[in-house]
């Protein structure tokens, strides 16, 4: 081992050990999560069968006794989607890899959010009844209950909570439970599995043993001292195999641990201030150049700059914690006289081991194994069995070549040079002083270049404070510009046309006048008539409105001009063109949720006419802004309740048209449409015209171009 592969092995054989490294333990707070992270788990897998039982479906349900009913293939999905965080959970925790317990923690937390996601979805979904059109059915459960508690927030929160509390009780549960007692069953079994494997190796070696004594009662008495004499050579052998082998490590380990001379620790000592004096005069170098820069700074990019070079430097500053790496391993080799006469007596009797072993596989190698071939042949071959002889041959042959290759390998080890120059103990304090010099040398050359540039930070706040200054003042003139430009642009510049288009002097007033009697809004029953199609028909003319119009709807009953038949009040687009498509979406809604009031017998439609007059005279006369009014009137216009005598007139201006008029034959329909025009001549109306339900489009279009701006 070199001396630069010592200093950084002693340099790095005292880091700590990282919280990877150790183990996980069994305690009783794994042991109590284990069953609450279990719970956790099944309350995620129906959690996430009801939230996606809304979009994933196959029809097929089955029933959980005390749990309820879910679909087959969200219940799948929700199991399969829990397992797979779970997964997750634990490749981000046990992976050996940072990149892939990255990966995996951010599918973890991918999951969790899509999850939440989904949770909300189906809270604002549920919550505002706009069920999909999959026709699914929805199971009943925990998530009903927090929906009610809750609504969509709620729903959200609890589909975060969920999967979070399942991460972070599951982390405890197999790190402190389930882990350890998996790891200890597994070493149980292993255990058992190898002794049960060692019996019969136990077994077999007795019987081996048996038939091996069994076979050498049978041979002669010379052979049974030839065969001692092999495996005596053999235990030999053996042993001096051990021994080189043993010698071998011990001379690797004494040349690496030989004692460090003084003056090769002077030298190094020489070269790490030579390197640390270079080093220093760079940094200072830098910091300088660093500190001109901020004094020249005239933007704040420039700043920015410093900051990232001065962020640079003190990075740099930890090149100082290898200097003092360096220095406290040249502590470590220093090594005291004791030290020194102990590794000389070390080599000494390495030496002489060596010499003994040496000695020993000759005297074996040149004596012992040529004696046994000499004894194989000079005896009669008659009184040992040719397959024993062979035996012997082959064994007498396989010891010496094997003696002769360790003899070759022995031969190779070279002794020791123990013969060291031992210093005093003054040297060696001597030596010892100037290294502790020089790691204090290090420290307070980083403290002092660590103070450098924190000054550098102080400089930089100081200039970031004088642009700060600046730039308020360039803030402070800028907003006095764009006041003055405020000010001046409206006096000098004439206004667009486009700011014209909506002024409250040019709002129209909007009434929808809706048949509810049971001839015309209902058929029989409960069975819908023309009310559906007419409230689609609303919402569209509702669309059509401007900033600024006003819109109000009055149901057709049996008694005209009552106050409770103003189903939807006067309500006035805001001039923001925003704000008025909010309000807009805002009398859709209502209009949808409009339903006809039932038993109503008798229909009044010149009453609900003259409520209409009434109601828009009195708006015309508390707002000078509308200038046109406009009545919608969706009946069949057949009066059958008695006719009330007209009170109130419309305003000048007034426009109205008449859908959905039911008359059969010409002569019968014109009767009607006279009559009509004879009883609101009075009323100061201005009739449009009478459409049947068949000229529903013609009439809208009429009424678009009344709605129009001009």
């Amino acid at each position: 081992m070199s001396h630069d592969n010592k200093m950084i092995y002693i340099a790095q054989k005292n880091e700590p050990l990282s919280e990877k490294q150790k183990s996980a333990n069994l305690n009783t707070l794994g042991f109590l999560f284990t069953p609450i992270w279990i719970s956790i788990v099944g309350i995620n897998c129906i959690f996430l069968a009801q939230v996606l039982e809304m979009w994933l479906s196959f029809g097929t349900r089955i029933t959980i006794s005390y749990i309820g009913s879910y679909d087959v293939g969200s219940l799948a999905a929700g199991i399969i989607w829990s397992l797979a965080q779970i997964a997750f959970e634990l490749t981000s925790e046990h992976a050996e890899k940072k990149s892939k317990r990255f990966i995996a923690l951010l599918f973890l937390v991918i999951s969790i959010l899509l999850e939440s996601g989904f949770s909300f979805s189906r809270g604002q979904i549920i919550s505002t009844a706009e069920i999909p059109d999959s026709g699914s059915l929805i199971s009943s459960g925990m998530m009903e209950w927090v929906i009610v508690k809750g609504g969509a927030i709620g729903s959200g929160i609890f589909g975060l909570i969920v999967p979070v509390a399942q991460v972070l009780i599951g982390s405890i549960a197999w790190r402190n439970f389930i882990i350890p007692v998996f790891s200890i069953f597994f070493q149980f079994f292993g255990r058992f599995l190898k002794e049960i494997c060692f019996g019969f190796k136990r077994f077999f070696q007795e019987v081996y043993y048996a038939i091996t004594k069994l076979f050498q009662e049978k041979l002669p008495p010379f052979a049974k001292n030839l065969q001692r004499q092999i495996r005596k050579c053999k235990n030999e052998l053996a042993r001096c195999n051990f021994l080189y082998k043993t010698l071998r490590e011990e001379k690797t380990n004494l040349s690496g641990s030989r004692p460090q001379l003084y003056e090769a620790i002077e030298e190094e000592i020489k070269n790490v201030k030579q390197n640390l004096k270079e080093l220093i005069d760079q940094f200072k170098a830098e910091i300088d150049k660093v500190k001109s820069n901020i004094n020249s700074c005239t933007n704040l990019d420039e700043l920015r700059r410093c900051a990232r070079e001065r962020e640079r430097v003190m990075m740099n500053l930890k090149q100082f914690f290898t200097f003092d790496a360096n220095a406290r391993a040249l502590c470590k080799l220093i090594q005291s006289p004791k030290q020194f006469k102990k590794w000389e007596n070390k080599a000494k009797q390495f030496n002489s081991n060596l010499n003994n072993l040496k000695t020993t596989i000759a005297e074996l190698t040149n004596n012992h194994i040529p004696s046994l071939l000499n004894q194989l042949s000079e005896e009669d071959t008659e009184q040992i069995p040719s397959y024993v002889r062979v035996e012997f041959q082959n064994s007498i042959s396989s010891l010496k070549s094997t003696s002769e290759n360790l003899k070759k390998e022995i031969e190779q080890i070279d002794p020791l040079d123990p013969s060291i120059s031992s210093p005093s103990s003054s040297q060696y304090d001597n030596i010892r002083s100037k290294v502790l010099q020089l790691r204090e040398h290090i420290l307070d050359n980083q403290k002092l270049l660590k103070k450098e540039c924190k000054e550098l930070k102080k400089d930089m706040k100081k200039k970031l404070k004088e642009f700060k200054i600046s730039w308020l003042k360039r803030l402070w003139l800028s907003f006095t510009l764009a006041v003055a430009l405020f000010l001046i642009i409206p006096v000098v510049c004439p206004k667009p046309a486009y700011c014209q288009l909506f002024q409250p002097s040019t709002s129209k007033c909007v009434v929808v006048l809706l048949d509810e009697t049971g001839s015309f809004g209902l058929h029989s029953g409960s069975q819908p008539g023309f009310w559906p199609e007419i409230i689609r028909i609303v919402q569209n003319i509702v669309s059509h409105l401007h900033p600024g119009d006003y819109f109000a709807v009055i149901g057709i009953d049996d008694h005209g001009f009552d106050f409770q038949d103003v189903r939807i009040p006067f309500t006035r687009l805001p001039e923001n063109i925003l704000r008025a498509s909010v309000a807009k979406r805002k009398l859709i809604n209502s209009l949808r949720r409009l339903k006809p009031r039932p038993n109503i017998p008798r229909t009044d439609i010149f009453g609900a006419i003259d409520h209409a007059a009434y109601l828009i005279s009195h708006l015309r006369q508390t707002h000078n802004d509308i200038t046109q009014g406009l009545v919608i009137v969706f009946s069949d216009m057949i009066q059958t309740a008695p006719l009330p005598t007209a009170q109130h007139t419309f305003p000048d201006g007034t426009t109205g048209i008449f859908l959905y008029v039911n008359a059969r034959g010409v002569n019968q329909w014109q009767k009607l449409i006279d009559s009509w025009k004879k009883r609101l001549s009075p009323l100061n109306l201005n009739i449009q015209g009478f459409y049947q339900r068949g000229e529903t489009q013609e009439a809208l279009n009429v009424i678009f171009r009344l709605l129009q701006h001009y």
